[in-house]
């Protein structure tokens, strides 16, 4: 597996080993990733949802979490784990964030 390497200083690039990752469906799904990748632990998928989409219903924001979590799931197979309650990213993975450094 190609390591998923996370640039967050500067402009967001995200990388699966020298190949840019694109396809991300809103800026809010790459936010969605940057945020497991610095997280590194299960989250609940209500906190998740209520994160990212506060203003709106709570039905209304997992929905958009559930698409969001698709189109993640399509772009980088492996590199995460989702369950019907959490989301995390796939602590086998090898997976870089440059704010780590």
């Amino acid at each position: 597996m190609l390591p998923l390497n996370i640039f967050t200083l500067g402009a967001l690039s995200i990388q699966r080993g020298d190949q840019p990752v694109r396809g991300f469906v809103s800026r809010k799904v790459e936010a969605l990733l940057v945020y497991l990748a610095f997280e590194r632990r299960e989250h609940p998928r209500e906190l998740l949802a209520t994160m990212l989409w506060e203003d709106l219903s709570q039905t209304r924001a997992m929905a958009n979490l559930r698409m969001g979590l698709s189109n993640l799931q399509s772009l980088l197979p492996h590199y995460l784990l989702i369950t019907r309650q959490t989301v995390m990213i796939n602590p086998e993975s090898p997976c870089w964030l440059d704010a780590f450094e």
